[in-house]
């Protein structure tokens, strides 16, 4: 049998869209046969979901402009549907259809997403991936994850998930391929189709990147120019357990634990510290503003008793110290035995 990548299947993009097609189509299925054509979930996919297709479908087509008072006492469709629907392009595609047909084409539509969500995921992971056959795994893990399948009753989450994979290839293509008008044009869509999940995404994404970075490089200088220090104000001892007979490797050894010791202190000043100014907030917690379309704010607390975070709040400290002390630790084993005469 041949390989997928031996297949002329427009190398690879429509075969996994059609795989998450079908995929999606198996799981609406029985539904389907149930409801009579229709998929009737549940929550806000049937209250909100459903509803606010149905009806965005007949108010665009009657040119009634963008106040609806069908909409509570009345209200501006932009304020009241952007979140939901407004500016996705899978809401658009519903329009060419009868409003009466909207309610049945949830599913086809929910199908179509999945479609171009793992025709996005394949896209983007082609470019990492040893063999297109990887890149179409990888791509099918990502449209069907948990997070995706489980909030199909948020119907403007699967938009997100569907369109964001796009965004990172243009970014991929604008960097290593300087393909400039492609990401714009990506940024606009996802700022379109949702702007509160694009901006959390971009904003998160961002302070994400650089802070980690900027830490990081604090960190490894810091580190890195105190053992270096230390090299220098103890090279004459340095070279005296070389002139009794300490080898090189022995050195090395010696820094590199002293920049292990320096990672533990840190990764336990780091976990209480970050404990109790986490205790301090929770007493208290955060107050967020009311999502889009609530009314009500609500109180967000640090979560302290992830297991995860609290190794990752060890481990990197250490992994950081230990690697910041590799070049001085090398630097101090090379020292000759003459230097010793510089510090007199």
């Amino acid at each position: 049998m041949k390989s997928l990548t031996e297949r002329d299947w427009g190398k690879g993009y429509w075969f996994t869209f059609l795989v998450c097609c079908l995929g999606a189509f198996a799981i609406y299925l029985p539904f389907l046969f149930i409801d009579k054509g229709l998929f009737q979930y549940c929550g806000d996919f049937n209250t909100q979901q459903i509803p606010f297709y149905t009806y965005m479908n007949g108010f665009v087509k009657s040119g009634a402009g963008q106040w609806s008072w069908e909409t509570d006492l009345g209200t501006s469709v932009v304020n009241s549907y952007a979140f939901y629907l407004l500016g996705s392009p899978f809401f658009w595609l519903s329009v060419l259809l009868p409003q009466t047909w909207v309610p049945f084409a949830m599913v086809p539509l929910l199908v179509l997403k999945f479609g171009v969500c793992g025709l996005g995921a394949f896209t983007w992971l082609r470019r990492y991936s040893r063999t297109k056959s990887y890149a179409v795994i990888a791509a099918c893990l990502y449209a069907f994850s948990g997070f995706t399948v489980y909030n199909t009753f948020f119907n403007h989450f699967v938009d997100c998930i569907a369109l964001f994979p796009f965004l990172l290839w243009a970014l991929d293509a604008y960097v290593y391929d300087g393909q400039r008008a492609v990401f714009p044009l990506m940024v606009a869509i996802n700022c379109l189709n949702n702007y509160f999940f694009f901006a959390g995404q971009i904003v998160f994404l961002l302070l994400y990147f650089f802070i980690k970075l900027i830490v990081a490089l604090i960190v490894i200088f810091m580190i890195g120019n105190s053992m270096a220090m230390n090299i220098v104000e103890r090279t004459r001892e340095i070279t005296t357990l070389r002139a009794i007979g300490l080898k090189p490797l022995h050195v090395t050894r010696l820094f590199l634990t002293e920049g292990i010791f320096i990672g533990v202190i840190g990764a336990v000043g780091s976990l209480l510290v970050g404990g109790v100014l986490a205790w301090i907030i929770n007493l208290y917690g955060i107050a967020m503003p009311p999502s889009p379309g609530q009314t009500i704010g609500y109180t967000a607390f640090i979560k302290t008793s992830n297991p995860e975070l609290i190794w990752v709040t060890v481990v990197l400290p250490i992994l950081t110290a230990t690697g910041a002390s590799v070049l001085p630790a090398l630097r101090a084993s090379r020292l000759n035995i003459s230097d010793a005469f510089k510090f007199s």
